[in-house]
């Protein structure tokens, strides 16, 4: 079973389009002074289910970073369902992704052709890796499209 086609081209799509800025360590977060959102590649998913319908509206916390998930109204607290820094498994579900932190393997062909800092080839990488060390919301977007 491989990602949702439609959600893998609407998530491709949003990471291209310029309208979300790129932040890192988190999946959402806000400036306090300036109330400017930042989003990492998962982050960006997370929305997206948010506007699908998938996912509620997510809780902001008093730091700043934002908390994705689904109420669990056994359980209020229930902080497995919620997350800050991977995506939920709603969103996993949804999008049809093996895990919270999608991996992937890339060659030393593909990691030149995609423009990829601070990778080995052959060693397993995650999408929040790419995110926090640098790369482009473009060039994860591309090896979103190629690799999953």
């Amino acid at each position: 079973m491989g990602m949702n086609p439609e959600i893998k081209a609407s998530w491709v799509a949003a990471l291209r389009s310029g309208e979300y800025d790129q932040g890192e360590g988190l999946l959402k977060f806000n400036e306090t002074e300036t109330e400017k959102a930042s989003y990492c590649c998962l982050g960006v998913l997370c929305d997206l289910a948010v506007q699908a319908g998938v996912l509620g509206t997510p809780h902001r916390r008093a730091s700043g970073s934002w908390s994705f998930g689904l109420e669990d109204e056994a359980d209020p607290y229930n902080y497995l369902n919620y997350s800050e820094t991977v995506l939920p498994d709603s969103v996993r579900e949804w999008a049809g992704l093996e895990n919270t932190d999608p991996c992937f393997q890339l060659s030393s062909e593909q990691a030149e052709r995609f423009g990829v800092s601070d990778i080995d080839s052959g060693f397993s990488k995650s999408l929040t890796g790419l995110n926090d060390n640098g790369n482009s919301f473009k060039t994860i977007a591309d090896v979103i499209e190629e690799i999953l």
